[in-house]
């Protein structure tokens, strides 16, 4: 497998900012150099990258009042420029992102090579504590205020189809850990036994990280030390990490992918 790390004045430069954002690299700029660097690796090797955006990161003070896209219908008060600047933001990474999906979808419909995109944010915005649900509390509380949508998307008929596997009015929660071995099943890869052994546990925990407890895919939410079976598995999770920290005496056969 071929991977390209380039620096960030070697990658993004140069690029067109949004208004007043000058720091920040719109993701239509981002996507682009991100195709490049597709191109540029072996046709005859599986191709991984990764790319890191910037555009929808706060502070949302930066644009005029006439560079705004979007304008929200809702009164947030000392915050309503705060929320046209995140949304004026995220109407430019929809655009960016539908060419992203188109230039793929062309690439299977020329070339036949698969490709597999994952889409997710790293933390909600700064202002969520401020516009969350006031009728909300407790896990449901802090789960919106720390979740972020996921995008994961074939440019081929998939075979297989990963679901969040959650009841049909729970939230459909899916733990951070367990996003990469659901990408690498959806792709039809061979996985490691620790991989195996989170898509096994999210059979049973839909999250468990930053909690202190576990969200159960039903919706409901297990405190810590009250359900013995799921301390079990994350009680196994927790030795799979410790394990893979251990200078010297890592079992490397963990975390390797398993040879058919």
């Amino acid at each position: 497998m071929t991977f390209i790390s380039r620096s960030f004045s070697q990658s993004f430069s140069p690029f067109t900012p949004y208004g007043n954002r000058d720091n920040y690299v719109p993701d239509a700029d981002a996507f682009r150099y991100f195709c490049e660097m597709y191109e540029a690796m072996p046709e005859d090797q599986p191709r991984f990258a990764y790319l890191l955006t910037i555009q929808n990161h706060g502070g949302y003070d930066r644009l005029a009042e006439s560079d705004l896209l979007v304008h929200a219908g809702t009164d947030y008060g000392s915050l309503d420029h705060d929320m046209d600047e995140y949304l004026s933001c995220l109407a430019l990474d929809d655009a960016a992102l539908q060419k992203l999906i188109e230039y793929f979808t062309d690439l299977y419909q020329e070339s036949g090579r698969r490709v597999v995109l994952l889409m997710v944010g790293d933390h909600a915005p700064y202002m969520v504590t401020d516009i969350a649900d006031s009728t909300l509390t407790g896990t449901e509380l802090t789960v919106r205020q720390r979740a972020t949508p996921f995008l994961l998307w074939t440019n081929y008929p998939a075979d297989v189809r990963v679901t969040t596997e959650t009841a049909e009015d729970a939230l459909p929660v899916v733990d951070l850990t367990a996003l990469l071995p659901m990408t690498m099943e959806q792709a039809g890869l061979p996985l490691s036994p620790y991989y195996r052994y989170l898509l096994a546990m999210r059979q049973q925990c839909s999250a468990w990280t930053n909690l202190d407890g576990i969200l159960r895919p039903d919706g409901s939410f297990a405190e810590a030390g009250t359900d013995a079976e799921l301390e079990d598995w994350l009680t196994g999770y927790h030795l799979l990490e410790y394990n893979a920290m251990t200078a010297g005496e890592r079992d490397e056969t963990l975390f390797l992918p398993e040879q058919s």
